[in-house]
């Protein structure tokens, strides 16, 4: 669930939505030895079972804190770490080994082609896909009361009725699941309308 990765030393980083920064005491932790823990079956079963959310699981804080590291001596997480190492170092050998395999062989059959037809096959660019984005629109239904917990319906009136998705989401400064949570209550309620289906428009890259 999720990624996890080591920050470079001196290196400053944002933290996103949903991101979370652990610092160790370095004479008692490895964090290569963590980083494999993290990434261990075990620990993201339990990671599953903690996580919360309907529709992006994720983990507070708190329940990071709870999530329970098995903490060897220093000397004996180097230890591990250095032999898990050896293994990846072990599995890479054959995996460069098969792509440089490849690579002889298309390089082959590519000189083969040439000889054989006089014709030069000259590399052309992959041709990239555009750039889209899903488009989904919200309009204004029955205009809720002042007194209504409408905060949605009340963007979407500042908003000449209609607005696309993820731009009232943006504007709503909810997480997500709490935006969905409210705009389900607030279609419930006749506020918004049901959305048309959505449509895929092209962005500029």
């Amino acid at each position: 669930m999720g990624e996890a990765a080591i920050v470079p030393e001196n290196e400053t980083v944002c933290l996103g939505q949903r991101s979370m920064l652990i610092r160790l005491f370095p004479e008692l932790f490895n964090s290569r030895f963590l980083l494999f823990v993290i990434y261990s079956p075990s620990f993201q079963a339990r990671m599953r079972k903690a996580a919360i959310g309907m529709t992006v699981k994720h983990l507070r804080v708190g329940g990071v804190e709870a999530l329970m590291v098995p903490v060897p001596p220093k000397h004996e997480q180097d230890r591990i770490v250095a032999i898990v190492e050896a293994l990846f170092a072990h599995c890479d050998r054959p995996m460069a080994q098969l792509a440089s395999k490849q690579a002889i062989a298309s390089n082959f059959a590519k000189a083969s082609i040439e000889a054989i037809t006089g014709i030069r096959i000259e590399d052309k660019e992959d041709m990239k896909a555009p750039k889209t984005e899903l488009v989904s629109r919200l309009r204004l239904g029955v205009s809720p009361a002042d007194k209504d917990q409408a905060p949605l319906a009340a963007l979407l009136i500042r908003s000449n009725g209609e607005l696309a998705a993820k731009a009232l989401w943006q504007m709503s400064g909810l997480e997500i699941d709490d935006f969905y949570r409210q705009l389900k209550t607030e279609m419930a309620r006749g506020w918004i309308m049901q959305p048309e289906p959505a449509y895929v428009r092209e962005v500029a890259a």
